[in-house]
């Protein structure tokens, strides 16, 4: 099974991007309100967060935890990919 895992060096407006199910998670959990921020642009992961005083084991804590849902979106989407070549496969 592949792992998926962000680069805690990724810009928050990209993981916004990629992964918008987890800014409520942050915003709610971690306070973490730098989506809506223009700096998003170009600040990251780790920057953002430790400008908030998450560091240390408390952003590992916090980067695990998106990394759990992370994971679990992805494998969410390729079990959708399996199902939908099998029905291809199938209508023949």
């Amino acid at each position: 099974m592949k792992r998926f895992k962000i680069d805690p060096d990724i810009l928050i407006a990209e993981l916004a991007e990629l992964y918008p199910e987890v800014i409520n998670f942050l915003i709610y959990e971690y306070q973490f309100h730098c989506f809506g921020c223009f700096v998003s642009q170009f600040e990251t992961l780790r920057q953002g967060a430790n400008v908030h005083g998450i560091d240390g084991k408390y952003f590992e804590e916090m980067l695990a935890k998106v990394n759990e849902m992370i994971e679990k979106i992805e494998q969410e989407k390729l079990q959708v990919i399996s199902k939908s070549g099998e029905k291809l496969l199938t209508k023949k």
